[in-house]
């Protein structure tokens, strides 16, 4: 059973197997896309999270934060946990988002690009690619250091 530090990040999960296989699929991407923008020395609001990973913003402010350094174990976690759900090594899901990345690099779009970065990359502009080497790399960090606090 995965370790977590952060309630907030274990209730979403429980929340997020219960999701279509497809939407699962969706937020493992946009938490593999997450983890290595998160700076451990900063502190990040819950709604942040919470929408860089299911895509849609709470309907109340929620007051709770979480530390930068924890964020990034509990996506590790995270990661781990939406594989297992989805019966795929976490090497294949890094991999699948970098196959992703190419193809939109392949296939740019003629479209004007406005908005966030999510809507950027949508629309075949490279955002924050990350090697899956790099990725994987940084998940099994954060493994080894779930594995020291137990």
């Amino acid at each position: 059973m995965p370790t977590w530090r952060d309630d907030k990040l274990l209730e979403l999960a429980n929340q997020l197997s219960y999701s279509p296989a497809d939407k699962r699929r969706e937020q493992l991407r946009a938490t593999i896309e997450l983890l290595p923008t998160v700076d451990p020395q900063k502190s990040y609001p819950w709604d942040f999270v919470h929408f860089r990973i299911t895509g849609f913003q709470l309907r109340a402010h929620a007051e709770h934060v979480t530390a930068g350094k924890v964020l990034r174990a509990d996506l590790a976690t995270l990661i781990e946990f939406l594989s297992d759900t989805l019966s795929i090594k976490v090497e294949d899901a890094i991999a699948d988002g970098r196959e992703d990345d190419e193809a939109a690099v392949r296939a740019p779009t003629r479209e004007p690009i406005q908005g966030s970065a999510e809507g950027q990359a949508r629309h075949g502009v490279p955002v924050d690619v990350v090697h899956p080497d790099v990725l994987a790399s940084s998940v099994h960090h954060h493994q080894r250091d779930l594995r020291a606090v137990r």
